[in-house]
């Protein structure tokens, strides 16, 4: 069981990722909540972020849109 404390590092992630010979596929995934205000009242705004592999490991597709590739990361 994972509770809200535990959780891999993007260095451990890449370890377990590349090193890993018994699973066909692996992928990670979180969800977070950051603060959209730049002052005053609190917006919070829900943040969801997986892995390349993430649609292909699930043998689905993207509804809308293209699903991610390996090497393309977020500025």
């Amino acid at each position: 069981m994972v509770d809200d404390n535990d959780y891999f590092t993007n260095p451990i992630w890449e370890q377990v990722r590349d090193r890993q010979n018994v699973l066909s596929g692996i992928f990670a995934y979180s969800i977070a909540r950051f603060n959209l205000a730049n002052g005053g009242e609190v917006r919070y705004a829900q943040e969801y972020w997986a892995s390349a592999d993430f649609f292909s490991t699930l043998g689905t597709r993207a509804v809308l849109g293209r699903t991610f590739t390996p090497g393309v990361g977020l500025l």
